[in-house]
């Protein structure tokens, strides 16, 4: 299109940003006096440019602003910012924000995890986490989503999550897959009679389709 031929009359657009939060309409002004500018062919670039700087960087000013105060906070006075991030490279900040890529320690996932309804030698217990071995790393991490919702750990394994994992006895059939409850981190187990029987149980948990949707109970 011909920029001569935009004007205000045909865009009747305002130097403003209006956002709707919950249902209550704001509106801000991209610069002082904005609502009263009318856009047109002269100051459209203008208006795109001041738009996108207001929708992507100064509406999150504040919260990078309050997240930068308690980084520091953590980082203490003896190192910056600036030295800290320098010192990263891109693996080791992947890893701070979504957990660790490395295989999953199962003698540390068994020890973070209580059972209700079974012993620690119990059979079923037992042939669980030997499932659980048998299993590929994305496997397990398709199971421990399945389980908790939480697909990598944090750097620090399983110390570093919110509370304990635990195992409950299921009442029901055999025949049923275990379920969960992924907001309080509990697996919800039948008591199946062999270790072929668990194993082809938690097989199926953990195809991409089921794991990815859960087993919420």
């Amino acid at each position: 299109m011909d920029p001569t031929l935009v004007d205000s009359d045909v865009l009747g657009l305002r130097f403003i940003r209006e956002v709707d939060v919950l249902g209550l309409r704001t509106v801000t002004e991209l610069f002082p006096g904005g609502k009263d500018t009318s856009v047109n062919s002269e100051n459209l670039y203008e208006y795109i440019n001041l738009l996108i700087q207001d929708s992507f960087v100064n509406c999150t000013r504040r919260q990078l602003g309050h997240f930068a105060e308690g980084f520091s906070s953590m980082l203490g006075e003896t190192i910056s910012q600036t030295a800290f991030f320098e010192s990263l490279n891109v693996e080791d900040f992947d890893e701070m924000l979504g957990g660790s890529k490395d295989s999953i320690d199962v003698k540390q996932w068994r020890a973070h995890t209580h059972h209700r309804g079974y012993k620690e030698n119990d059979g079923q217990v037992n042939w669980f986490w030997k499932a659980v071995e048998s299993m590929t790393v994305e496997q397990q991490r398709r199971l421990l989503f399945f389980w908790t919702s939480v697909k990598h750990l944090p750097s620090d394994g399983f110390l570093g999550l919110d509370c304990r994992l635990f195992i409950f006895r299921a009442s029901s059939s055999r025949d049923h897959l275990p379920t969960s409850q992924t907001c309080f981190y509990h697996l919800n187990l039948p008591a199946y009679t062999s270790l072929s029987m668990m194993q082809s149980r938690l097989q199926m948990v953990v195809q991409e389709h089921v794991s990815c949707g859960f087993g919420a109970s």
